[in-house]
């Protein structure tokens, strides 16, 4: 399954840009943990 989320706010709150696979701590990091 993928789900593509596109937009600045939902796809980088709170993201680390050091760390590739952060997922940040927005609707991206709920639907991951959903997972």
């Amino acid at each position: 399954m993928k789900i593509l989320f596109y937009g600045d706010s939902i796809t980088d709150c709170d993201r680390d840009r050091i760390d590739s696979s952060s997922l940040g701590s927005g609707y991206v990091k709920l639907i991951g943990d959903y997972f």
